[in-house]
């Protein structure tokens, strides 16, 4: 009864905890670089804030500057609207190439993979046979899994495969143009799909550098700028910028950029695995 006096006097019971606020959209997106740790949020004073539940190196920052640092970073893959034909068909081309020297190398592999299983059997036949003692039979079978298993790794992510590469870089780009600007005015759960689609690991702040840093960035934003670039220095005469320079971009994964109306990122998708 004492409990239940208690339990009735508490003015938060029984108020739902509310998960999403307007001003947090970075919530568990954000990490501490120097701790690693997710940053969590919570409002004092009126203020709105990041932080990071550990004890060992407290970090805290207003909601609202780490949020405008992330809208700056973002600002990196506009580009000029003028230009739009001419990067999607150099990105077009440049993805291209890569999955097509991609799919060559996944062939090898599975070549090499399919070698190394018949050996494996050949192995386990002899042993069957008792033509090998158990020790030479587990000595030879777990290095040959040993040496599957890493191969397999070096297959990593099924690549992109579409239809209409050209099509999935338009549609890139048009969510690439104003991005910015769409990432502010979206709600909460769109800018959330908007944030992992760009950047599937999230992203990082160091407070003592006031920057924010990126772990893996989607291939077709990632392109953007230095295609971008490309196209300037053309302009410029200068022949050397040739779209080579794009094979300097991280071999990451990439997900299809789906079109969004103005800032309506519904059609937005998610990455399997952000």
């Amino acid at each position: 009864m004492k409990a239940h006096e208690i339990l009735a006097k508490a003015n938060n019971v029984n108020v739902a905890k509310k998960f999403q606020h307007e001003q947090l959209p970075l919530k568990i997106f954000a990490k501490d670089e120097v701790t690693g740790d997710k940053l969590s949020g919570c409002k004092t004073k009126g203020n709105w804030y990041y932080k990071t539940k550990s004890s060992r190196i407290p970090l805290n920052i207003k909601a609202h500057i780490l949020n405008d640092l992330f809208s700056v970073k973002l600002k990196e893959f506009e580009y000029d609207k003028n230009c739009k034909k001419e990067l999607t068909q150099l990105i077009a081309r440049e993805i291209k190439n890569r999955l097509t020297s991609k799919t060559v190398d996944i062939k090898l592999i599975k070549k090499q993979i399919t070698e190394k299983q018949k050996d494996l059997d050949k192995i386990e036949s002899k042993f069957l046979r008792d033509e090998i003692n158990r020790e030479l039979f587990e000595k030879h079978s777990s290095r040959i899994k040993e040496e599957i298993e890493k191969m397999n790794k070096e297959l990593g992510d099924p690549i992109f495969k579409s239809a209409n590469l050209e099509s999935a870089v338009e549609n890139c780009l048009e969510i690439a143009q104003n991005i910015s600007s769409a990432w502010v005015s979206a709600s909460v759960p769109n800018k959330q799909r908007l944030q992992y689609l760009i950047f599937p690991q999230g992203i990082l702040y160091n407070k003592k550098n006031n920057q924010v840093r990126t772990l893996k960035t989607n291939t077709l934003f990632s392109a953007i700028p230095i295609a971008a670039m490309v196209l300037e220095e053309k302009r410029n005469g200068n022949p050397s910028q040739d779209c080579q320079n794009l094979l300097s971009v991280p071999r990451t994964g990439f997900e299809p950029a789906h079109p969004c109306e103005r800032c309506d990122l519904n059609t937005v998708r998610l990455p399997i695995s952000p």
